[in-house]
């Protein structure tokens, strides 16, 4: 992944990739990230206010096992970045503490609110591809060969597709978000209608 080109791109991704390396990796490369930090990284704030501050990361001393040590000695000594720290209200579930790094450090340009927001849609795109997975039961293709698979795959995505097709719709007709309509009884319905034809 970090070896692709990154000038001018963004890298929205979970928090596993939240780590000294790929950050310094990225910020050389040029390019953008806003990942969510779960993990204590020695953070030392250093400016900013309160939910929004300007934040230094010391390279680790101890070399991560993914990095070769030339690589690990070409990173720099410290990283600035951008720690944002809210809560999370989900209907259904306890708030959630979030704390999100960016290298994105100008606040005009780039305010907490759009940032936190676009980091709530990349989760509703792993929900998303936990619904494709788990209820259009993509979670264990049946075909051998590699021609097969991708049928299979195209097949998920169109039976996919028509699923949020038909949840637009009924949203649209019910003056409600589409995203309070639940996948998994629409797929349920799909299927009881298309059995009772």
């Amino acid at each position: 992944m970090l070896s692709t080109k990154w000038l001018g791109r963004l890298l929205l991704a979970d928090a596993y990739y939240c780590s000294f390396g790929n950050m310094a990796t990225l910020i050389r490369k040029k390019g953008a990230f806003i990942l969510p930090c779960k993990r204590d990284m020695n953070l030392i704030k250093c400016g900013g206010k309160r939910g929004d501050w300007n934040v230094m990361i010391k390279c680790p001393s101890v070399r991560a096992k993914s990095w070769s040590r030339s690589e690990w000695k070409s990173f720099p000594k410290l990283l600035v970045l951008r720690l944002i720290e809210t809560k999370i209200q989900r209907p259904g579930f306890r708030p959630e503490k979030l704390r999100i790094l960016t290298n994105l450090l100008d606040r005009e340009l780039y305010p907490a609110e759009k940032i936190i927001a676009l980091q709530a849609r990349r989760w509703e795109v792993e929900l998303d591809f936990r619904a494709i997975k788990t209820t259009m039961g993509m979670d264990h293709l049946s075909c051998k060969s590699p021609d097969m698979i991708e049928r299979e795959i195209i097949l998920h995505m169109i039976a996919y597709n028509l699923v949020r097709a038909l949840m637009l719709d009924a949203a649209c007709k019910s003056d409600i978000p589409p995203e309070r309509i639940s996948f998994s009884r629409s797929v349920s319905c799909s299927y009881d209608m298309a059995h009772s034809v």
